[in-house]
């Protein structure tokens, strides 16, 4: 009577029912965003091309870096009143700059390959590491603050320090640039048309090397570090899936543009991973639905002939902050950092 009851057209109904909108909750296309975005006031930063930018977890404190080496520190409350940090000369063109998870350091090059650590707040210089490299190229922090890595520009060797400033690692493979993912555990690395993923802090290789469809130029892990987004040359970005490398979903490029190249010079995700920013060589910022693919805003309103090199969102996801130059022999003059109000409509 039992198993009879089970098999009753009721039941069956009810349980086919169950399960189409399993099905449908499953399968369905995601809800398309849209987004409102407001331009604030710029922040004028000094001469030379804005090429990092870090932000403080308070949201409200910035410190930025050009290829002249100075180091900026913002109060974004009080708008254009920087405060600038002791620079060095001879320090390479680059601009790397890193701030510790726990907003105490501030990393910087010095001369000669030099790294130097710096009291975030003030400047002061705390040690100095050395570095095998003639210049640094991109600086980074783990996300326990134990290891800070290091990109040298010469031979594109990527080097890992601890906290007592010993040597732990070396990549035994050059790199363009490298990406961290927000919870530690992957490192990756990309040149030429390979993207490689290494386990972190053991420096161990996963997998084969990941082919993008054309030489790569940016890297970027999503917040929950299960997706790592590559900006590649010709303005396609592609996001794969971490650890397995399968393709998640392919951004197609944008239409070529009267300002330059539309190649993605850096990469950034909002905080929750739904949007994804790409500043790009024509000297705009596109805004992407991850999920879907969509080009959801396209911001241009950068210094003309200029590229984008750094991006950052607020921890709150509301605002997004852009800084970059004139490329090759363009150096000087003024660079503001822009900064949008982004508010997302699901």
């Amino acid at each position: 009577m039992r198993d009879s009851a089970f098999r009753s057209p009721v039941v069956l109904s009810l349980v086919a029912a169950i399960l189409g909108v399993a099905l449908y909750l499953v399968f369905q296309e995601p809800k398309p965003l849209r987004v409102v975005v407001s331009p604030q006031a710029t922040l004028e930063h000094p001469d030379g091309q804005v090429k990092a930018l870090g932000l403080f977890p308070d949201g409200y404190r910035l410190a930025s870096s050009n290829t002249q080496g100075d180091v900026q520190l913002w109060d974004l409350a009080l708008g254009d009143q920087p405060k600038p940090f002791p620079s060095e000369l001879n320090c390479g063109s680059y601009g790397a700059m890193a701030l510790s998870p726990d907003v105490r350091v501030l990393a910087t090059p010095g001369p000669g390959g030099v790294i130097r650590l710096r009291d975030a707040s003030g400047g002061g210089i705390h040690r100095s590491l050395e570095n095998t490299s003639a210049s640094i190229a991109q600086l980074a922090f783990s996300r326990d603050g134990r290891f800070l890595l290091a990109l040298g520009s010469n031979v594109g060797a990527l080097y890992a320090s601890d906290a007592n400033a010993d040597p732990c690692f070396s990549l035994n493979a050059s790199a363009w640039s490298f990406a961290l993912s927000p919870d530690g555990r992957w490192l990756a690395t990309g040149k030429g048309t390979g993207v490689r993923l290494w386990s972190f802090p053991s420096g161990t290789e996963r997998g084969q090397e990941q082919a993008t469809p054309e030489p790569f130029r940016c890297l970027a892990f999503s917040p929950d570090g299960k997706l790592l987004a590559t900006g590649e040359q010709g303005g396609g970005i592609h996001l794969w899936k971490v650890p397995s490398g399968g393709l998640k979903v392919a951004i197609p490029a944008p239409p070529p543009s009267a300002n330059g190249p539309n190649n993605p010079q850096v990469l950034a995700f909002q905080p929750g991973g739904r949007l994804l920013a790409c500043g790009s060589m024509d000297g705009t910022v596109r805004l992407y639905d991850t999920r879907t693919a969509k080009l959801l805003a396209c911001l241009e309103d950068l210094k003309p002939n200029s590229w984008v090199c750094a991006l950052a969102f607020t921890p709150d996801g509301q605002t997004l902050l852009a800084g970059g130059g004139e490329p090759m022999g363009g150096m000087a003059g003024h660079y503001p950092i822009r900064r949008w109000t982004i508010q997302v409509i699901p």
